[in-house]
This record gives C-alpha cells, sequence and structure tokens, in this order.
C-alpha cells in the first residue's frame, strides 16, 4: 500500500512574491481611496465657497447687511459720508446713507488664517442723496467701505467678516474679463439703484434689487484692510460693470491634483458657473 506524498508549503522564494505582490495592490488601493477623498473633499469645500458666494450676492438683493451696534453713517453738508461710532446707532436708523452692496477680497495679508485660504467681505454704504435728489450711480453715493480708512476716525466700527474656506481649499488667482482677463484682488457686488428711493429710512432694508458686479480693478492679492479699503474707496466708481465675461476664481485642492474655476457673472448677471477639473490652476 503507497501512502500518499506529504503536503508541501510555499517556498520562501514564493512568500516573498505574494507579500510583495500583495503589498503593491494594497498601497495602490489605498492611493486610490485617498485620492477619492481628497476629491470628495475639494468638491465639497468648493460647492460651499460657491454657495457662500451666492448667499453674498442675495443680502444684496435683499438689502440685508450685517450689523454692529452702534455704527452710524452720516453725511455733513457738502462732505463725503464717514462712519462714527456712537449709542445712538441703530440699524434701520440712518437716514443720511443706503446700504450699496458688499465686496469679497481675497488673500488679505493681515489675518492669522492662511491668507489663500480665507475672504474678507466688506459692507459697503453711501450717501442717499446729492443737490437735493436721491443718488442714481456708485459716482454720486461716493461709496465707502463700513471700515476705518484714511478719511475715517480710528474709533470708526469695524463691519468687515473674515470666513475660511472649507476643507482647506485656496485662491490661486482671480480676473476680470473671465479665465484670460487682467488679475485683480477683490470683486463687489452693488445695487443698480433701480429700487434706492423705496428703502425707507433706514436705507438698507426694502424690496429686491437688482445687482451689478463690479470688479475692482485697482486692488491685489495680498493688500492689507486699509489698503483694500482704500481700493474700494477709489476704484468702485470707475471700474467696469458687468464685464463681458464676468469674474473667475481658481481655486485649488490643498493637496494638489484638483482645481476648480469659479466664473461669476459671464452671462451678464451675477450668478456663478463651477468647473471642476484635474490638476493645478492653469497660468
Amino acid at each position: 500500500m503507497k501512502r500518499g506524498r506529504k503536503p508541501q508549503g510555499y517556498t520562501i522564494i514564493e512568500t516573498m512574491i505574494f507579500l510583495t505582490v500583495s503589498s503593491v495592490l494594497f498601497v495602490s488601493a489605498a492611493g486610490m481611496m485617498a485620492g477619492r477623498q481628497a476629491r470628495a473633499e475639494f468638491q465639497y469645500g468648493i460647492q460651499e465657497f460657491n454657495v457662500q458666494l451666492r448667499d453674498i450676492m442675495n443680502d444684496v438683493s435683499t438689502g440685508y447687511y450685517e450689523y454692529r451696534e452702534g455704527a452710524r453713517c452720516v453725511v455733513a453738508s457738502g462732505s463725503l459720508p464717514t462712519i462714527t461710532q456712537t449709542a445712538e446707532g441703530r440699524q434701520g436708523q440712518n437716514p443720511d446713507c443706503i446700504f450699496i452692496g458688499r465686496v469679497i477680497q481675497f488673500h488679505p495679508n493681515d489675518t492669522d488664517w492662511p491668507a489663500a485660504e480665507m475672504y474678507r467681505t466688506f459692507s459697503v454704504a453711501g450717501r442717499r442723496q446729492i443737490d437735493g435728489r436721491d443718488v442714481q450711480n456708485l459716482s454720486e453715493a461716493s461709496t465707502i467701505p463700513l471700515t476705518p480708512y484714511n478719511n475715517a476716525t480710528l474709533a470708526a466700527p469695524d463691519l468687515t467678516s473674515d470666513t475660511l474656506i472649507p476643507s482647506g481649499v485656496s485662491v490661486v488667482w482671480v480676473r476680470s474679463g473671465g479665465a484670460g482677463g487682467d488679475p485683480i484682488g477683490a470683486v463687489g457686488f452693488f445695487t443698480d439703484f433701480a429700487q434706492q428711493g423705496q428703502s425707507g429710512s433706514g436705507g438698507a432694508e426694502g424690496g429686491a434689487r437688482n445687482v451689478d458686479l463690479l470688479p475692482i480693478e485697482g486692488s491685489q492679492l495680498g493688500q492689507d484692510k486699509m489698503a483694500m479699503a482704500n481700493a474700494i474707496v477709489q476704484d468702485s466708481a470707475t471700474s467696469s460693470v458687468n464685464p463681458e465675461g464676468g469674474v473667475a476664481v481658481c481655486l485649488e485642492s490643498g493637496g494638489g491634483n484638483n482645481h476648480a474655476i469659479i466664473t461669476i457673472g459671464s452671462k451678464g448677471s451675477p450668478y456663478t458657473e463651477l468647473s471642476i477639473q484635474g490638476g493645478d490652476c492653469p497660468s
């Protein structure tokens, strides 16, 4: 009677080959999963930022602005608007001025957060009347940001707000006129004044307004709060309103390999179009 052969195990070489192949497959799968997770996080951050942009535009359309108790906008005879701090300041009780819109600044250089991963929002006001009639445009309104700048007192309240873009998403560039346009550092969303005379004594509330897209053409990435506030004052009346191609913002994921371009106002109204792609932002 013959005995069966004794089962033999794997040789050392076969075991090493198996472990090597398994390791390669594991690393490949882990890299694929990490890439998918990074892309999902990037898409979430981009979508959230896009929603935040639309919320800001809706605020301008409805006349809503962030307010801090004690802020008061005053226009003395023959002078420009001035923002002061006073115990009497109340929201809806600034008859000299109107809420005009909001400006988003990218890459502010005076923050503890990573500058590329955040943006700053300015509320902007202006005088209500000139020569006894309601103002009709930005030049007549003499726009001012609701924050201290070169002709405001140091006691003036600061109504800016800083926001971190979710998921470590960073802004690479901002351009007026679309992706091939001129670099800028800020973009404004301003009322077109069509509803100006219907907002009541407060100057900030009222019915829905039409919203214009206004690149702040004298701005650039990396400015501090005062430099940006001055750019708003100096350039808001002369910058191109609703430029052809809109304003394009290119953003990248923290780990690279993903970018998105949000185009604002490319179809003549300040609404956004979003395109998410692989790789870095185009130069």
